[in-house]
């Protein structure tokens, strides 16, 4: 398999394979430090497969990244696949084929992929981390301020449940 970076920014995946034609493939890309995880399927055709580019249309930002290739379990495969692989993938074999999880064999893939430098993916994770921070930061915030709320919410006093959803209102408008 081979993964560039096109003009866009966006990554194409490609490869070859000797599974047969019209096995469906999911192919994704991952980048967990930073939460980012890109899917497209593929049919095999003429022993060949290539996703549409994977990412945003802004391009992928830098980092380091996992490709991985997966062939889902073989029952949801055509008949003409299941005929050559088995309807549980008993006829497959090689160093790529796995016990799935959900019952008989499947066949994996997978590579690491860098975009940008070790400065650059640097500074993106960095971002990344303070935009984290700030959001968690935000979140302790409101859940402060929820539990302040308490004695506004438990009453019948008609003044003090004015108080309690003008707070609530400032609170939404933050949470957004």
């Amino acid at each position: 398999a081979l993964a560039t970076t096109i003009d866009n920014g966006r990554v194409l995946v490609s490869g070859t394979t000797n599974l047969p034609d019209k096995t469906e493939l999911l192919i994704s890309l991952t980048n967990e430090a930073i939460g980012f995880d890109a899917q497209d399927k593929s049919i095999v055709s003429n022993g060949k497969f290539s996703a549409d580019p994977l990412g945003p249309m802004s391009g992928v930002v830098a980092g380091n990244y996992i490709i991985e290739i997966m062939m889902p379990i073989p029952s949801v495969q055509s008949d003409s696949v299941q005929s050559i692989v088995g309807n549980e993938g008993q006829y497959l074999s090689g160093p790529l084929v796995k016990d799935s999880s959900m019952g008989g064999k499947t066949v994996e893939y997978s590579f690491s992929y860098t975009v940008g430098s070790k400065e650059s993916i640097r500074q993106v994770q960095s971002e990344h981390d303070k935009l984290v921070s700030e959001v968690r930061s935000t979140i302790k915030q409101l859940l402060k301020n929820g539990r302040s709320m308490e004695r506004y919410r438990n009453t019948d006093n008609i003044v003090t449940l004015r108080t309690c959803g003008k707070m609530m209102r400032q609170n939404q408008a933050n949470a957004m």
